[in-house]
């Protein structure tokens, strides 16, 4: 049955017509432009959450049971390389309603959560904080936090659709297709992700940083000024703009002005999917080569003979020791580097980080180590 969110996005629809670039697609491009073969999703297990029975007992903590099967050893590091290098997005997405009749998963829209997106994040907080609550429902709840938020800005996107007369979603995604992860609402979503985190009676803020900190591009912004972020998804959206200094401010606080009656949990749908080849969304090829062996470049070996901190060499060997046997370890903060690329990153302490390129054979150089402002992690 169509609730007031369906009809106002069928009234979107009557008032502007098709989006511009949308009739002749065939499937929804805002995930698949990231990933390495169209979905096929034919033979997946969609279902919702009270559909999803051992999820939703989880969920309404009807099952004290803390233990859950591990992820296969390759599936984890697909999970933990798609997370650096795609964000969010390989954990669980949001499929807007104007999208309904497109891939994937036609004739359904909401938040999607992958069931081993739901069991990576599990096992996440489960390691880093043994006992503590019940890792499927705080893995859930983070997810959600981060998903709903881009429920909330399809809506405020809806409003200055109707308000304009001009379609905004479509062009603005056409805009970063291929660079979703520079596009800003990704940030504000973390940004509701990691306010979740910090409530006193969640707790994981620190689990929460580190975890988005190790996300691609905009999703490691969402610490930043919240109006700035806001301003520069206004200019996104309205002006289809990418400079971050080109934001409106005369927008800010609009942003996240959605009616409190279109936020109702029950009027956006909720579904865990389980995929019938997780490889197509976590494929082997984004994980790193392994780490055997870290050799030190001249430039590294004479700036840590120089180093006013005594203690920085040996913090360099704590964490090349920690890279060989636990690379993906959220303190190490290991991710691709981007502006060096193909070089990764490294974090030696909440001061200084270093960065490698691999040479094949699991032999990784590091060629430079240096304050993190001075790196350019800011």
């Amino acid at each position: 049955m169509a609730n007031k969110v369906d009809s106002l996005f069928e009234s979107l629809l009557v008032a502007l017509g098709e989006p511009p670039n949308q009739a002749s697609q065939n499937d929804f491009p805002w995930y698949e432009d990231s990933l390495d073969e169209p979905l096929k999703d034919d033979d997946d297990l969609v279902q919702t959450l009270d559909e999803a029975s051992d999820v939703r007992k989880v969920l309404e903590g009807l099952s004290g049971d803390r233990n859950f099967p591990d992820l296969d050893s390759d599936d984890q590091e697909a999970g933990e390389a798609g997370v650096r290098i795609r964000g969010f997005d390989v954990l669980a997405f949001y499929k807007s309603r104007r999208h309904v009749k497109k891939r994937p998963y036609k004739n359904k829209w909401g938040i999607f959560y992958l069931q081993q997106g739901l069991q990576f994040v599990a096992s996440q907080i489960a390691g880093e904080h043994p006992g503590y609550g019940n890792p499927w429902t705080l893995s859930y709840q983070f997810l959600r936090a981060h998903e709903w938020f881009h429920y909330q800005a399809d809506l405020q996107t809806l409003m200055f659709e109707l308000t304009t007369k001009r379609h905004l979603h479509s062009p603005v995604r056409q805009l970063f297709r291929g660079q979703r992860e520079q596009f800003v609402e990704e940030a504000l979503a973390n940004r509701q992700a990691w306010d979740w985190a910090k409530r006193s009676n969640i707790g994981l803020s620190d689990f929460a940083f580190d975890f988005m900190k190790l996300q691609p591009g905009a999703y490691a912004r969402f610490d930043e000024n919240r109006l700035q972020l806001a301003g520069e998804w206004a200019a996104n959206v309205l002006d289809l703009s990418k400079l971050g200094s080109a934001g409106r401010s005369d927008l800010a606080h609009w942003v996240e002005a959605c009616p409190e009656g279109l936020l109702r949990n029950s009027l956006c749908p909720e579904y865990v999917v389980t995929p019938r080849k997780l490889s197509t969304w976590w494929p082997s090829a984004l994980v790193p080569p392994p780490v055997h062996n870290i050799i030190d470049d001249d430039a590294v070996t004479k700036f840590l003979g120089k180093s006013k901190d005594q203690s920085l060499a040996g913090k360099w060997r704590t964490t090349k020791d920690r890279l060989l046997t636990e690379r993906f370890a959220n303190g190490l903060n290991f991710k691709p580097w981007p502006p060096e690329a193909p070089a990764w990153a490294v974090r030696v302490d909440r001061a200084f980080r270093a960065h490698l390129r691999s040479e094949g054979h699991g032999i990784w150089r590091a060629y430079k180590i240096g304050p993190h402002d001075v790196m350019g992690h800011g």
